[in-house]
């Protein structure tokens, strides 16, 4: 009997997107590269892919669906008909750009490197986990109460970090929302009590209330991606690939002998 397949979320540098894209060609219908990256380089269709973590890196070629607002990454979810919407966008490969942040002693900010993180959710188990978030939205849809449910991946981003480097380095850009009315507010609901006791009128007069109230009204739930203890990196050597004439050049056909690419391969847990 065949072993099957375990399930694979591929993680690499954004810089490496067109190498991905010439060793898997069924994902080049999903993205339309520029030659030189700058804001906008990767034009995505967003009718064969969902991109639900993304940076000025990004555009879509059409309009998107009007159930996602992809500059605060939040799903509006308000009746059956967004829902099934949703079905259909969490069915397409997923796609999340993520910030990595390290720490730098020549650098007081450290240094940011942007990365993608590639999910198939036609494999059993990662679909699994995505009927677990939609049928959880139903639930609460079904339920008539206001709700947010944030879908977290830094579990999976944190196993892919190093042991030795994970002091050093923290993911930013790690998250989506789902909801049916509005998204909690990050300010007031910080839990730095070091700054709200030097700002205590503020937190007296408006984070309190807005902790009580959104505590009332509000269903607030956060669900963990989940990624199994075992992974597995993987380096690749690029090859020089033939130089095209520029009337002829498409994306993502590149001439990439000066480029280094690498990635993860981490196996889903369900």
């Amino acid at each position: 009997m065949d072993t099957p397949v375990p399930p694979e979320v591929l993680m690499f540098p954004i810089t490496s997107l067109p190498y991905i894209l010439n060793t898997r060609p069924e994902l080049q219908q999903s993205f339309l590269l520029d030659f030189e990256v700058r804001p906008g380089w990767i034009v995505y269709n967003p009718n064969v892919v969902s991109v639900l973590s993304c940076n000025e890196m990004f555009q879509p070629v059409y309009e998107l669906n009007p159930i996602w607002n992809p500059d605060k990454q939040v799903f509006k979810i308000k009746s059956n008909d967004d829902l099934d919407d949703l079905k259909d966008m969490l069915a397409k490969p997923i796609v999340f750009c993520t910030t990595r942040r390290q720490e730098c002693e020549a650098m007081i900010n450290g240094f940011d490197t942007d990365f993608v993180l590639l999910l198939d959710p036609s494999d059993p188990q990662i679909a699994t986990q995505i009927k677990q978030i939609v049928d959880r939205v139903e639930e609460r849809l079904n339920s008539g109460q206001k709700f947010c449910l944030k879908i977290n991946f830094s579990d999976l981003l944190d196993k892919l970090t190093s042991n030795q480097f994970k002091n050093l380095v923290y993911w930013m850009n790690c998250e989506f929302h789902i909801t049916n009315h509005c998204r909690p507010n990050q300010f007031l609901q910080m839990n730095l009590w070091i700054f709200w006791c030097a700002m205590l009128p503020v937190f007296l007069m408006a984070s309190l209330p807005y902790r009580i109230a959104r505590k009332a009204y509000f269903h607030d739930e956060e669900i963990h991606l989940q990624v199994s203890a075992s992974e597995r990196r993987e380096a690749f050597t690029l090859r020089s690939y033939p130089d095209i004439e520029p009337a002829k050049r498409r994306a993502p056909f590149w001439n990439l002998s000066t480029h280094v690419s690498w990635c993860f391969q981490v196996t889903i847990h369900v």
